[in-house]
């Protein structure tokens, strides 16, 4: 699976790309593919010919029409001057010093095009960035640039050939790549319903609205809802006008919004887009694709690029979650594993669930996820489709403004979460319930998850509430512990640890104490819960890099306190009063 870094990694690679692109030593396929989504055609060549027909399948299953080749490391039978873009990919340090890889590279590169090197760091390889720059400019290459990445994992340097004075050579290269995989044939004859909701977003929509007339896939319609905008919106969007269909009303928050455009809809899908992002050319043409082959699926989402609106530098990666149908709701439950502005959804979904939730003046897509998720299936196409602007502007309505993640704005995600409680059904938090609901210690378990469901929302007192009845329910039917149980109540409350939720984490321990009761060997559950501490405290202590002498001293007194404690609590089990 591609790593969050190695999205980053081959999303700003990709930014620096244009026109026709070959990627040397391209592996599997995952950085051409990424190049691809935005826009780009894509050749690649790799010396393994097991990678090269991974990346060929890999592009088919996309439907993204790159073309691959194998590569012995020796002069390629291509013509000078025939790529805009030369991208050299994690090369090993014996293989580019030989210089012939960047010589070759020099060699393709049209006068003006661009030469982009992407190395990975590591204790085997370690490249100096001077002497790469000092070949490149022997072979006529301009200064190189270079963009570190801020953990350390990986630095890419790009810089320009020289322009000579004689006519650019566009060479067609198809000719030296086998034809690729023939992806499934895509019938554009099913409409796409773009609905984009914008409230003062004046200086990113533009760069919106071109992003989603500029996809690939031509069948499209586009509503742009003004929700009461007090800025240029009006005429900025003049020039769209013969393109969109432009629909303006008082501010009453993008739930408000969206739901006037819904019923307007005539598209067989529906992409609810946000004002400040940027969609790449490929998405919908992917996301239609991936329907086509899977006429099942009701719901279709992606990965996103985060980047920062002010360098416009990537810096993480919205990694979107692949769920099967029977985990899909306790996924969600857990976290936001979709990214809102990559979904598309078929329009008879919306039918069937109804409209957004206009109470909700924030996580409105949230509240929507659940009610599609226990209905219809949702897949992951596991690729970059847009790029999600990172910066702090404000979120919500007219009447109430806030910076996202705030208590102000979790207050509407505790809303649901406060209904969810009241609303699902234990088993829908521990489907294995299902399998005998009258099970006291299956009831117990399921009890420990809603309680670790509600805790990573804030919602504590809930959380405490379930953890009183799991030592009650415990006590009542004299039920012996088993281990998976206490190991997974250990597991919550590190997580709660981790998190700073005091309050939960605190609750934990007096929730396990009640359970050491019920237990008929409360000295073996005091040790096992002693040692997990233990373990717990060391794994803490190699993330602070330590000097070793510290280090044993601060293990050697958490030992000796741990062994106090042990004593303490297994007295205390026995007489009843933990």
């Amino acid at each position: 699976m591609t790593s969050n870094l190695d999205w980053i990694r081959f999303g700003t690679v990709a930014k620096l790309c244009h026109g026709n692109v070959l990627d040397i030593g391209c592996g599997k396929g995952e950085m051409a593919v990424a190049i691809a989504a935005f826009g780009h055609n894509v050749f690649g060549i790799d010396p393994d010919g097991k990678n090269i027909q991974s990346a060929r399948e890999l592009a088919r299953n996309l439907g993204l029409d790159c073309r691959f080749k194998v590569w012995d490391e020796h002069t390629l039978p291509l013509k000078d001057a025939c790529f805009h873009t030369i991208v050299i990919n994690c090369p090993s340090q014996e293989v580019l010093f030989r210089g012939l890889m960047l010589k070759e590279a020099v060699r393709m590169c049209t006068p003006g095009g661009r030469i982009i090197c992407s190395f990975l760091v590591n204790e085997k390889q370690k490249f100096s960035k001077t002497s790469i720059e000092a070949q490149l400019k022997e072979f006529g290459l301009r200064s190189m640039q270079w963009i570190d990445n801020r953990e350390g994992h990986w630095y890419i340097g790009y810089g320009e050939k020289a322009t000579l004075n004689i006519d650019h050579l566009h060479h067609d290269v198809s000719e030296f790549f086998p034809a690729p995989f023939p992806p499934d044939p895509l019938d554009t004859s099913e409409k796409v319903s773009v609905i984009i909701s914008t409230y003062n977003r004046v200086h990113y929509l533009p760069q919106c609205l071109e992003s989603v007339l500029n996809q690939t896939y031509p069948n499209i319609e586009i509503f742009v809802v003004n929700d009461g905008s007090t800025d240029d919106t009006d005429e900025m969007i003049k020039p769209y006008l013969n393109d969109i269909s432009y629909i303006k009303k008082e501010n009453g928050g993008k739930a408000s919004a969206l739901n006037i455009a819904l019923p307007k809809t005539s598209g067989k899908y529906v992409w609810i887009f946000d004002d400040d992002d940027i969609a790449l050319p490929k998405k919908l043409e992917m996301d239609v694709r991936l329907f086509r082959k899977n006429p099942d699926v009701g719901v279709v989402h992606s990965h996103g690029y985060m980047f920062d609106n002010a360098s416009g530098e990537i810096r993480s990666m919205y990694m979107g979650r692949a769920m099967e149908p029977d985990e899909t709701i306790l996924r969600l439950l857990e976290d936001t594993y979709i990214l809102n502005p990559s979904m598309v959804v078929k329009r008879e979904c919306y039918e069937k669930v109804g409209l957004y939730r206009e109470d909700l003046i924030r996580s409105e897509d949230y509240e929507m996820w659940f009610r599609l998720a226990r209905h219809f299936k949702m897949r992951l196409l596991d690729c970059g489709t847009i790029l999600h602007r990172i910066h702090k502007g404000l979120r919500g309505n007219k009447s109430e403004r806030f910076y996202i993640n705030t208590m102000q704005s979790m207050k509407y995600e505790q809303k649901i979460f406060s209904e969810i409680y009241d609303n699902f059904s234990l088993q829908e938090f521990y489907p294995a319930l299902g399998q005998n609901p009258v099970d006291p210690y299956l009831q117990a378990a399921a009890l420990v998850e809603r309680a670790r469901i509600m805790s990573l929302h804030g919602l504590n007192d809930l959380a405490e509430a379930d953890l009183c009845r799991v030592v009650d329910l415990l006590k009542a039917n004299n039920i012996n512990i088993k281990t998976p149980f206490t190991e997974r109540m250990i597991d919550i409350w590190q997580q709660a640890v981790l998190n700073s939720n005091r309050k939960f984490s605190h609750s934990l321990l007096k929730c396990m104490r009640g359970i050491s009761v019920c237990t008929e060997n409360k000295t073996d559950v005091s040790t096992y819960i002693s040692k997990r501490y233990f373990w717990s405290f060391l794994n803490n202590l190699k993330l602070l890099r330590l000097k070793p002498s510290i280090h044993r001293l601060m293990i050697s007194l958490y030992f000796l306190f741990l062994v106090g404690k042990q004593k303490l609590y297994a007295r205390g089990s026995e007489n009843g009063r933990l």
